[in-house]
């Protein structure tokens, strides 16, 4: 799996994976999972100050991968 780019004035990424049956991600930013399409930019929460986790998943047609954990820190 790989996040990359930051876009304008907004941090966050584009989730990719080379796996060949994912269909895009489930992103779980404190208590509330979002679905993401694979490709699609999904903007990192930035309040409040401190540090900040997302847990991350590939989904494919078959069920969920192992999960991901992305840790950063905002000012």
């Amino acid at each position: 799996m790989r996040v990359n780019e930051v876009a304008g004035d907004s941090t966050g990424g584009r989730l990719h994976t080379e796996h060949p049956y994912a269909t895009g991600f489930r992103v779980t930013a404190g208590a509330t999972p979002q679905v993401s399409r694979q490709g699609a930019y999904y903007p990192w929460p930035q309040t409040p100050a401190g540090e900040h986790q997302l847990s991350i998943q590939a989904l494919t047609s078959y069920g969920a991968l192992a999960l991901r954990s992305l840790r950063y820190r905002t000012r």
